[in-house]
């Protein structure tokens, strides 16, 4: 984990870095301790069966003097009528129980994102996991509220743990007017480029830059920036921080040289009477309080 990610040290810097510390140790403790938890239940559970079982076959064998082997096939029976009349639920119990021990896709602290398989991630909330159970997992949404997923059903989804994930690549998609020069797009990328390189606590580099569609009936072009965090996908505040002063450096900049939209973008209607007059009618149905005898007036909608 670095804590620092300049050289000079302030004192919001290290009491950030010294609260961060102190998270993860409590996290790392209770992730700890849950596992223990969780594998002192399944020890008690595979105890309790081992001793059953010998308690079946001790009463069978020795006090009863019966022949196991002519109840072999009923007792399998029994068993797997069981497992039918329960349907899913033995198996899904046991399948949720092992991937949270055996898989442990999370760990008490970690910022999950959990989505079908196939889908994108985009548009898809963090949880943060509170409490592993055997068969469930307590997560909190970011508004506070706690909800409770059963362990069977996350095994069949797919979970994007963010704090092991590595840094993020974040796209920035810059609409422009579709009369700017290309020279005005190219200059525009390298001044975000320079804004980068000179952040570097923030972000890595530009990866790449493209323009992503054209679209003339609009009146625009769309130009995406792809430029590499510095910051792993768990930490959010201050990767939004990063991408506020990034937009905020572009709109200075599009300001600056004078890249601006005309508008309106919509047609201009003219609204005229029978004889050549403005139809005051039209103009009340707008909202708009106009003279009727004001004739050759244009209104924009």
């Amino acid at each position: 984990m670095q804590l620092f990610q300049t050289e000079s040290v302030t004192e919001a810097d290290y009491v950030a870095a010294t609260e961060r510390a102190y998270k993860e140790q409590r996290f790392i403790g209770a992730s700890v301790d849950s596992y223990d938890s969780l594998h002192a239940h399944v020890n008690s559970f595979i105890v309790a069966s081992w001793a059953v079982v010998c308690g079946i076959a001790g009463v069978f064998l020795v006090d009863w003097g019966v022949d196991l082997q002519q109840w072999v096939m009923p007792f399998s029976s029994t068993v797997l009528s069981a497992a039918l009349v329960c349907g899913w639920l033995p198996y899904e119990t046991i399948s949720g129980i092992l991937y949270v021990l055996v898989v442990r896709p999370y760990d008490i602290g970690d910022r999950i994102m959990i989505i079908d398989p196939g889908r994108p991630s985009g548009g898809t909330e963090g949880l943060i996991v509170s409490e592993i159970h055997l068969t469930s997992t307590r997560v909190i949404h970011w508004n506070g509220e706690q909800q409770t997923i059963m362990n069977h059903i996350t095994r069949r989804l797919v979970v994007i743990n963010m704090n092991r994930s590595g840094p993020c690549l974040i796209t920035h998609r810059i609409e422009l007017p579709a009369h700017v020069p290309g020279a005005k797009i190219s200059e525009i990328v390298d001044a975000v480029r320079v804004y980068v390189e000179a952040r570097s606590q923030d972000w890595v580099g530009v990866a790449s830059a493209n323009l992503e569609s054209t679209q003339y009936s609009r009146g625009l072009v769309v130009l995406e920036i792809y430029v590499k965090s510095a910051h792993k996908r768990c930490d959010e505040g201050p990767i939004y921080a990063a991408k506020t002063s990034l937009l905020l450096f572009v709109h200075s900049y599009l300001q600056a040289a004078g890249i601006e939209f005309a508008r309106p973008v919509q047609p201009v209607r003219h609204i005229f009477g029978a004889n050549g007059g403005i139809d005051a009618a039209a103009l009340r149905a707008l909202g708009v309080t106009a003279c009727a005898s004001k004739a050759g007036s244009v209104y924009g909608g």
